[in-house]
């Protein structure tokens, strides 16, 4: 089953080729896209109202911190 990417590739745009190609090839990197998709989803869900939440900031937080993590990985890519 392929990973659903497409928030992490509309996010950095510049790096689609390599995410996709990570994701696919890497299990360790689909792991935290899909839990990037999954925060981003949520968020998108909780709507605007909601932004100052406990559980929304925790949320906002956590899609920062992956994006740390992804992007370092992305960054770090060299194809073989």
């Amino acid at each position: 089953m392929a990973t659903d990417i497409h928030h992490l590739t509309d996010r950095f745009p510049d790096s689609a080729d390599v995410i996709r190609e990570l994701a696919k090839l890497n299990p360790d990197f689909a792991s935290p896209c899909e839990e990037y998709e999954e925060t981003v989803e949520e968020l998108q869900h909780a709507g605007e109202e909601a932004q100052k939440r406990p559980s929304v900031e925790w949320l906002q937080q956590r899609r920062l911190q992956l994006e740390e993590e992804l992007l370092a990985e992305i960054e770090g890519y060299r194809p073989v």
